[in-house]
């Protein structure tokens, strides 16, 4: 602790020798010695130290009062370049600052290799640069890659998203970036997010940049792992998250209601015919990679004295335009529904006055278990809002809804929120880009698509709350109307992936109340992904 009063220690250890000194040549020795200025402590040392090529030895330390020594228990590679990155492993023992920018690099042949690369790391569809990801270099005439085997040079990002490598030796070598959450040098494709550069770098003579975004995909093997009966219900499980199914049959007189399983990761069937059946599917599933399987089954149910699920429903939204006079409502069911009994469905706007519904304003979803009502409303519905100030209310009396498997809900009532379009603005411009097919989104600051068009060349984004957004294009290269997320496997890279920018140099697109944004135009794509130009005082270390 700083003395009481007095100034607070602000000031790194600095080195003052080293063995081997830095830039070192023809070291044959099997230990490192560090002295430093000051009192040091020594902070995850196994953690922060960074040593590259990557050392597959053991190797224990011990601390010293003004340093530390590093023992390693084999030798090293012999006509090798070695890094040592201490990052934020040796502070002072007062505030514990840590050392800045510490590095050691020796050579144990008579040439110090010097290359270097460098870049920024960020979320492909935020352009958010990550921290702390393992950036790493392999051989490409190696057979080593993220998913079998550590990188031949790493680094970790800084929480500006940028890395840096160095004494690299001249070579060819493919770039991947990955979460590495459990620092076994290892991607772990189910929980870690990562990217690559679709094409190898040529390290020669030069210093090189390269910088590239990290999306989740997992990359294991689509199955269909199991096929059977649980309870009232018949679950398919597949080995991962699954983004769309389809379910046919040769029987032309079955019906088949099905869902996804909660975790996404299989489809529920339900029971919909007699128990001596034995019903032929043919069952499709796709994963995030667009990769599909199908599978033939042969289904029949047993008797279950298991009790049925649940059947609820929630609102997910509920609103009324008042300018537009345009009600609309999205509820969510856990089965799928068969009947709405439309005298038990309206608005209550007071006591004396409700709008119903009937077939023309309702949609179902895939599957029958989402449902979106749309609904003009009179002058007199909004001049009521205007007279009084009864919230209206959507009312979804008990039996409203029936579920295939003959559950009624039970009454539920939900205040419906009203929205004063002169209090929303409007997005608008164009886009020209040729030869170019492409998304356009519009994103909010958590970077949820609010709205979404394809091919749109003047778009107009109207009914918006005030907030911040940013346009977001998803280029389509291959022209088949899907944004593909690419795929390590087969070394495909992700589809494109640009934000606007305005002259100034800003993506936000700050909207208030009433107002309209015009002229956000895209003319050409520019990334707005850069290396960060900091002062050497903010990022004192550029693998920190």
């Amino acid at each position: 602790m700083s003395p009481t009063g007095g100034p607070k220690d602000e000031t790194p250890p600095k080195l003052v020798s080293s063995i081997p000194a830095d830039k070192s040549l023809n070291f044959k020795g099997k230990s490192v010695e560090l002295v430093f200025d000051e009192k040091v402590k020594i902070a995850g040392l196994k953690n922060e130290l960074i040593i590259t090529p990557t050392y597959y030895g053991e190797y224990d330390f011990k601390q010293e009062k003004y340093g530390l020594i590093i023992e390693f228990e084999d030798p090293f590679d012999d006509s090798t370049t070695y890094n040592l990155n201490f990052r934020e492993a040796i502070q002072d023992v007062t505030e514990s600052n840590p050392a800045e920018n510490l590095k050691i690099a020796f050579s144990t042949w008579g040439y110090l290799d010097s290359l270097s690369i460098s870049g920024s790391i960020y979320d492909l569809l935020t352009e958010i640069p990550v921290s702390q990801y393992l950036v790493g270099i392999y051989d490409k005439y190696d057979t080593l890659s993220p998913l079998n085997g550590p990188p031949l040079y790493f680094s970790k990002t800084n929480d500006f998203g940028y890395y840096s490598m160095e004494n690299i030796r001249p070579g060819l070598y493919d770039v991947y970036s990955f979460e590495d959450k459990n620092d076994n040098l290892t991607l772990e494709s189910k929980s870690e997010s990562y990217g690559f550069m679709p094409d190898p770098i040529l390290l020669d003579y030069t210093n090189n940049e390269s910088s590239f975004g990290v999306t989740n995909l997992d990359l294991t093997e689509l199955e269909i792992q199991s096929a059977r009966q649980n309870g009232q219900y018949y679950e398919v499980k597949a080995s991962k998250y699954i983004t769309d199914y389809e379910i046919k049959t040769p029987s032309t007189d079955s019906i088949l209601y099905s869902k996804y399983a909660a975790d996404h990761k299989g489809i529920i069937l339900f029971n919909t015919f007699d128990f001596a059946d034995s019903l032929e599917l043919h069952i499709t599933v796709q994963d995030s990679l667009y990769t599909t399987i199908t599978d033939t089954l042969y289904i029949s149910y047993r008797e279950s004295q298991r009790q049925k699920d649940e059947f609820r429903l929630s609102v997910k939204s509920a609103m009324i335009h008042k300018e537009n006079k345009k009600f609309e409502a999205e509820l969510e069911f856990t089965k799928p529904v068969t009947h709405v009994t439309f005298d038990s469905l309206f608005i209550e706007w007071d006591s004396l006055r409700t709008t119903n519904f009937d077939t023309t304003n309702i949609i179902f979803g895939k599957n029958r278990t989402t449902l979106k009502i749309e609904s003009n409303v009179t002058m007199l519905d909004i001049d009521s809002l205007n007279s009084n100030n009864k919230t209206p209310i959507l009312s979804l009396k008990d039996a409203a809804f029936l579920s295939l498997e003959n559950d009624s809900s039970i009454n539920r009532n939900q205040n419906i929120s009203i929205f004063e379009d002169s209090k929303l603005g409007i997005i608008s411009g164009s886009i020209r880009l040729e030869d170019i097919s492409y998304f356009v989104q519009l994103i909010d600051e958590s970077n949820k698509i609010i709205r979404s068009e394809y091919n749109t060349q003047d778009y107009l984004f109207e009914d918006l709350l005030p907030g911040t957004y940013r346009l977001r294009l998803l280029l389509d290269d291959n022209n088949d109307g899907i944004w593909h997320p690419g795929n390590l496997n087969v070394n495909q890279p992700p589809e494109r992936v640009f934000f606007y920018v305005s002259e100034e140099g800003n993506s936000e697109l700050i909207l208030r109340a009433n107002w309209e944004l015009i002229d956000i135009n895209v003319n050409s794509l520019l990334k707005t992904v850069e290396i960060p130009e900091l002062e050497s005082e903010q990022v004192p270390d550029s693998n920190r």
